[in-house]
C-alpha cells in the first residue's frame, strides 16, 4: 500500500466508506507517526487494564470496564448526573468488619457530587469452573456476599456466559450503578 506524503482531509463519507487500515495508510508521514505512537500507547493502556486478572472472563470484563470509563456515557454520567467514577480496582483486597479478608474481582468506587457521598460496588466474574461448581463453594460465595453487603458494598455477580460476547456488559453495569446512586440520592 502506497503511503501518502501529503495531507489528505478525511470526510465523513471517507470514514464510512474506507477501512481503518486504508485511512491510516493515507495519512501524511508526520500524522501517521503520531497516530501510531498513540495507537501503541492505547494498546499498552488496554494491556494494563487486564493486569492481574485471573481468568479470560475477568480480562474481558476489565477491557469492557476500561472502555466504559473513557466513553461518552461515562462523561455524561459525571457531568450531567454528577456521578464520578473514582477508581476501578482489579483483584482488590477488602477487610470486612467480620475480620475476614476477601479479594474481589473488581471494586468500583463512585462519588455522588450532588450529595457529596460515595459508594463502592463489587463486581464478581463467576466462571463455571470455580463458582457454584460445588455446594460448598456456593455457600462460601453467599457468605462472602452477605459480609460485603453488611459492610456497605453493593455486590453484582456475572456469569461467564453473561460476559462472553456481550459488548455492552459494562454499559449494563454502570446503568445499574447509576440507578442505585440516583435512587440513593432521592432518599437523602
Amino acid at each position: 500500500m502506497a503511503r501518502a506524503d501529503k495531507f489528505i482531509k478525511f470526510t465523513e463519507e471517507d470514514l464510512e466508506a474506507k477501512s481503518a487500515s486504508v485511512l491510516i495508510g493515507e495519512l501524511c508521514k508526520s500524522s501517521r507517526e503520531v497516530f501510531e505512537e498513540m495507537q501503541n500507547n492505547f494498546t499498552y493502556d488496554l494491556l494494563y487494564s487486564m493486569e492481574n486478572c485471573e481468568s479470560p472472563i475477568e480480562q474481558i470484563m476489565a477491557l469492557r470496564l476500561h472502555e466504559f470509563r473513557y466513553s461518552r456515557q461515562a462523561h455524561r454520567m459525571e457531568f450531567i448526573d454528577g456521578l464520578d467514577i473514582i477508581e476501578i480496582h482489579k483483584q482488590h483486597p477488602i477487610k470486612t468488619e467480620g475480620k475476614k479478608f476477601y479479594r474481589v474481582d473488581f471494586m468500583i468506587a463512585v462519588y455522588d457530587k450532588v450529595v457529596a457521598d460515595g459508594m463502592c460496588f463489587v463486581i464478581e466474574c463467576d466462571g463455571h469452573d470455580f463458582h457454584e461448581k460445588t455446594k460448598e463453594q456456593a455457600k462460601k460465595d453467599k457468605l462472602r456476599d452477605r459480609e460485603l453487603v453488611t459492610d456497605g458494598y453493593v455486590v453484582m455477580r456475572y456469569t461467564g456466559s453473561e460476559i462472553y460476547g456481550n459488548s455492552r456488559i459494562a454499559d449494563e453495569i454502570f446503568q445499574r450503578i447509576k440507578t442505585i446512586m440516583l435512587n440513593r440520592r432521592d432518599r437523602a
